[in-house]
């Protein structure tokens, strides 16, 4: 990826559309059974991917907990859409549908190189760049106009891909098409300036931008609101954030007249939607068993069956995160 300068460097974006054609009607994906259970068995295979992934090591906690997050956002992008985090892409790489043996393959490459997802590049002209706020931002502009949005995941305390209230002001002035879901805590919540939750807003500011909050752990509901704000997004009406309340945190030892308020939240994603789908009758263990072992064979067979393309980035998913410049720097197909 070239720098336009040193302080924002741009993600080139493919022009792709040498016509303009008429757009049809988005057909919204609807919450009934079938899909119910596509959510659940989804978060099941990114949470096997995500530990196959760790290999031993501790923990990622930026994706081990917040699969309700990934997967309930992002079941309404599209191919043409962007994903932009600061760990975890193969994960979103697995929600964006690419193949598990073009997962793996990236997955080793960065491993073999040492350096996990900030990754120490063989050659100067693919060294690591860093993800950062500005850098979604210009992919976002690159985007408008074009029925395409992009998906921001970032946290309060991250070092580089931090939330912005500055920023998001500014894609709000620009009615970008970016949705930012953070992960935050009922008893740290979002400081936003001039900011509501969630409704209607009677006003001229143009820095204004929904800020939607929701339980992180609850993916029936973190789709129904990235839902909306996708959509809001991609049909030009400018960017929201999703606050999303996590208590991802080891509770067990702490004293019920301990916890913060945060803790009384759902404490993980796959047993909440458990319980979901238990009492709408949806649920059998058989099922449950049968997408683990089935996701778990298609692993070991990528895995078997593993290659080393050529080049890996020619599957890029437009997902953008700690990679080579010459991997941001792909032009997202679509």
């Amino acid at each position: 990826m070239r720098a336009k300068s040193k302080s924002s460097p741009k993600l080139s974006v493919k022009k792709t559309v040498a016509k303009k054609q008429k757009s049809e009607p988005e057909v919204l994906p609807v919450l009934n059974a079938e899909k119910l259970k596509e959510l659940y068995a989804t978060m099941v295979k990114c949470r096997m991917l995500a530990e196959r992934m760790q290999n031993g090591r501790r923990a990622n906690n930026s994706v081990l907990g917040f699969e309700a997050t990934l997967v309930g956002a992002g079941a309404h992008l599209l191919p043409k859409d962007c994903i932009a985090l600061e760990q975890g892409s193969f994960v979103a790489s697995l929600i964006k549908g690419t193949p598990l043996h073009f997962i793996l393959a990236r997955n080793k490459e960065h491993q073999g190189n040492g350096a996990g997802n900030a990754i120490a590049a063989k050659q100067n002209d693919n060294a690591t760049t860093a993800l950062t706020v500005a850098t979604v931002l210009d992919l976002a502009t690159d985007l408008t106009g074009k029925n395409a949005v992009v998906l921001m995941f970032c946290t309060q305390d991250a070092e580089t891909l931090r939330f912005d209230s500055a920023a998001m002001a500014t894609a709000a002035a620009q009615k970008l098409p970016l949705v930012c879901l953070v992960e935050s805590r009922l008893d740290s919540p979002l400081e936003l300036p001039n900011q509501v939750a969630s409704g209607p807003y009677i006003g001229a500011d143009p820095t204004f931008y929904p800020r939607i909050p929701v339980d992180g752990c609850d993916i029936v509901g973190v789709f129904r609101v990235a839902q909306e704000a996708i959509r809001r997004a991609r049909e030009g009406h400018g960017p929201a954030v999703i606050e999303c309340l996590t208590a991802r945190s080891n509770t067990a030892t702490i004293k019920k007249s301990e916890r913060t308020p945060s803790q009384y939240l759902a404490q993980d994603p796959l047993s909440f939607m458990e319980q979901y789908l238990r009492r709408r009758s949806l649920w059998s263990d058989e099922w449950s068993h049968s997408i683990s072992a089935g996701f778990g064979r298609q692993l070991s067979e990528a895995a078997a069956s593993l290659k080393n393309p050529d080049d890996i980035e020619s599957q890029f998913d437009n997902v953008y995160s700690h990679r080579p410049a010459a991997a941001l720097a792909q032009k997202p197909s679509g």
